[in-house]
């Protein structure tokens, strides 16, 4: 069911309510909003412009599966955040599914990122984070390439639609808090 008003939506998605009154529904991370989100904000006519194509630089095919990664790389410096999510072997191995795939095709695994993300008729534009020009051009050369159906598939193959690329994954900064309800059991203490 879909939200009756926009700023529904935003206040969803932000996940605060005007006054900064934290929303903990726990009904939906912030780091998976396909599923709600992002249909919500198509119903309301709202432009979505998700970050991160790349996901910090995973889906470039840097790092490997128990491997060390690169001098400089956010993991390498001890960025907690690449830490927590998408650093783990399972992200890692689909990462180096997506790099064969875009290199058969042509292109790079970030142009093939940035490409996916676009593919969805609910985002508007992207926000790229390159630290290098030769990253942002590597990034704008994916207004050159096509994405197919071929492609969608692949992606669809390898990670559920809607779904983290683990099975059951949770991002430790948007804990789900499950179902808010009225009623309790006595001794959870909790008056209605």
């Amino acid at each position: 069911m879909l939200p009756t008003r926009a700023d529904d939506v935003l206040l969803t998605t932000c996940g605060e309510s005007l006054n900064s009154t934290p929303n903990n529904t726990g009904q939906e991370p912030m780091w998976r909003p396909a599923n709600e989100h992002l249909p919500a904000c198509n119903w309301f006519g709202l432009g979505v412009v998700p970050y991160s194509p790349v996901a910090r630089g995973v889906l470039t095919g840097k790092y490997r599966p128990g491997a060390e990664p690169e001098a400089g790389s956010r993991a390498a410096r001890g960025d907690r955040r690449i830490q927590e999510t998408e650093l783990r072997d399972e992200s890692l191995e689909i990462a180096g599914q997506i790099v064969a795939h875009a290199e058969r095709r042509g292109m790079s695994a970030a142009q093939f990122a940035t490409l996916w993300v676009l593919n969805n008729r609910f985002v508007t534009s992207v926000i790229a984070g390159p630290r290098t020009r030769a990253q942002w051009r590597d990034y704008l050369g994916a207004t050159d390439c096509a994405f197919t159906a071929e492609d969608e598939a692949l992606i669809d193959s390898l990670v559920a639609p809607g779904h983290p690329s683990t099975p059951g994954y949770n991002d430790p900064q948007y804990p789900v808090e499950g179902r808010p309800v009225w009623t309790a059991l006595p001794e959870q203490g909790v008056s209605q």
